[in-house]
């Protein structure tokens, strides 16, 4: 089955603030032409984070935004060398699965993103995640 969502990862990216991390990934999506402006993602993703905390569990949050900024619905996994603390203003985040949604995205996508996320707050997904199981997390991220 072909996947409806886009999916990347990025391995041990040396980012130390929130601000870096979306740097990295706006100029990630740039440079794949998934997006049509970089600094349209800073305010949707930010403007996300005010409403309320992204962290899905310990380490993991999934910073999202919705707009037709994307080219396509797109997962990006991200891990971080080091975690950024205080990424919610009270918890530190090291994993990142970022979702960037089209405003026209179908409903099976987002089924789709919907189950990579709950695979994320399983206990033998977070055990592998934590040793760096690459292969997994990418079989995971793909759909």
């Amino acid at each position: 089955m072909e996947s409806l969502v886009d999916s990347y990862a990025i391995w041990n990216l040396n980012s130390h603030s929130k601000e870096e991390l979306f740097e990295e990934v706006a100029k990630f999506l740039d440079e794949n032409h998934l997006i049509s402006e970089r600094q349209d993602l800073f305010r949707e993703l930010n403007q996300r984070e005010n409403l309320g905390s992204t962290m899905i569990d310990d380490l993991i949050a999934a910073p999202h935004a919705q707009s037709n900024i994307f080219a396509k619905n797109v997962v990006i996994f991200v891990s971080l060398e080091d975690a950024v603390e205080l990424w919610d203003g009270s918890s530190a985040a090291q994993y990142f699965i970022f979702c960037c949604l089209r405003e026209d995205i179908t409903l099976p996508a987002a089924k789709q993103i919907s189950k990579i996320l709950k695979s994320f707050i399983k206990d033998e997904v977070k055990k592998s995640l934590y040793l760096g199981d690459r292969e997994l997390i990418e079989k995971i991220i793909s759909g």
